[in-house]
């Protein structure tokens, strides 16, 4: 069985779409879940016969997956989240590859639907489209990556609950399968400049930079002076993204 897992935060405008593209892969044998604090979403996701929801404590995305988790019946588990919307045929692309034992997971492409020609649509089609290119090479190279958080399946039996304080759960269920043999698949500063195609695009190349370099000064300075263990004090929820 598989159990596909949708994360979700104050999304009642974007969670329709998010199980329609899932129900469009036809799947057999599979159950949709998805996990929510607020119940606007989860009212708007009841309206689907084939999803069952859970309320969860409003804790952050960790606690939420472990959650969902523990009620699953799958043994492939498919995690994406409120606002990803899955291409037709997607999900069993992923699936076709858990016919090698060797597998522990497969993890997807993501796309940004953002318009290219602003800053912020720059800066999120550059992260989605190099972190897959890196992605393919170290799978070709038998390095360790990390699935995309967006969009991946997994061996349950392979998996533990993520820990309090984990910001990246993509990352610790990646880390933890490759720890245990596992192969995964997949569907730097010079590549941002080498994607940049004017100078416009050079000058937010920068500011995406100096945009890192912060956002890593600020996460160690909690964990390492402020000693923060729970990821909910370490993330602020951003409504403009949506």
């Amino acid at each position: 069985m598989i159990s596909i897992i949708i994360t979700a935060y104050k999304e009642p405008k974007t969670i329709a779409q998010a199980i329609k593209s899932i129900i469009t892969n036809r799947l057999e044998d599979c159950e949709i879940i998805v996990a929510a604090p607020d119940q606007e979403t989860l009212n708007e996701a009841s309206k689907f016969s084939q999803v069952k929801t859970l309320k969860d404590p409003g804790k952050g995305k960790p606690i939420a997956l472990n959650l969902a988790i523990s009620k699953a019946k799958g043994d492939i588990l498919v995690l994406t989240d409120g606002d990803v919307f899955v291409s037709k045929n997607s999900i069993k692309q992923l699936l076709t590859q858990f016919s090698d034992p060797k597998i522990g997971a497969v993890t997807g492409c993501p796309v940004s639907l953002n318009n290219k020609d602003s800053m912020y649509g720059f800066w999120s089609h550059f992260l989605t489209d190099i972190a897959h290119k890196r992605r393919l090479k170290a799978s070709r190279l038998g390095k360790k990556f990390f699935c995309s958080g967006y969009l991946y399946a997994l061996r349950k039996k392979l998996l533990k609950p993520i820990p309090e304080g984990c910001v990246v759960e993509d990352g610790f269920f990646s880390h933890l399968i490759w720890q245990q043999g596992y192969s995964k698949e997949s569907s730097g500063l010079w590549d941002l400049f080498r994607y940049s195609k004017s100078l416009k695009q050079e000058f937010w190349a920068l500011g995406l930079i100096v945009f890192r370099v912060y956002l890593w000064l600020a996460i160690a300075y909690k964990f390492k002076f402020k000693k923060e263990k729970s990821s909910q004090n370490l993330w602020t929820r951003i409504e403009s993204t949506k």
